[in-house]
């Protein structure tokens, strides 16, 4: 599968990629499995990480400096 994309000047043809699992169907593909995707759950720390401090921050009026 192929798009056409114009960037006012030139057209460009890009390949689309294959389709992936989606990351609900990676989610149960591991609980089938009984494995973990542990890039994955090293971004939901992150981000939950970033979450505390945004709120922390929000609360208290301030920045809050992740390390």
């Amino acid at each position: 599968n192929t798009l056409r994309h114009f960037d006012g000047t030139t057209w460009t043809t890009l390949t689309i990629p294959e389709h992936d699992p989606s990351l609900f169907e990676s989610w149960v593909e591991h609980i089938q499995k009984s494995t973990r995707d542990e890039g994955n759950n090293q971004l939901a720390l992150e981000l939950t990480m970033l979450m505390e401090a945004s709120n922390q921050a929000a609360n208290e009026k301030r920045t809050i400096f992740l390390s």
